[in-house]
């Protein structure tokens, strides 16, 4: 094993599209946000989780000195399984793009390893 100090992060997903959100125009992410808070479960579903529960706009933040240092940075979806397990979910509106999608995949790699911090068992990632 290398004598180096690092984190593992794994397990992200770049979904194209859901089988609810197919052929349907959103005008901004919060409208897609909006329906997919709507149809959670269906989600969930499509996911295979096996859904308990979910927060939006979920507050991520560390421990200790990670915490002062951080504020206000939000996940669009945190949803727990009934296992306990947690998958993060966060949303870009369809059309954004090449480039937008690079910096949303950057994002949610920040966001994994905040919610790791946090003490979250994260099992999977969905951009």
């Amino acid at each position: 094993m290398p004598d180096a100090e690092y984190q593992r992060v794994s397990n992200l997903y770049i979904i194209k599209e859901f089988s609810y959100t197919k052929n349907k125009p959103y005008k901004s992410e919060k409208i897609l946000c909006d329906h997919i808070e709507d149809n959670i479960e269906v989600l969930c579903k499509d996911l295979g989780i096996d859904f308990y529960s979910y927060k939006r706009e979920c507050i991520l933040h560390g421990r200790g000195k990670a915490r002062q240092n951080i504020s206000r940075i939000r996940i669009d979806f945190l949803i727990t399984d009934k296992e306990g397990y947690h998958y993060l979910l966060e949303v870009k509106h369809p059309n954004s793009g090449y480039h937008p999608s690079m910096q949303a995949t950057s994002q949610l790699l920040d966001y994994i390893i905040l919610a790791e911090h946090m003490g979250l068992k994260i099992k999977k990632s969905f951009l």
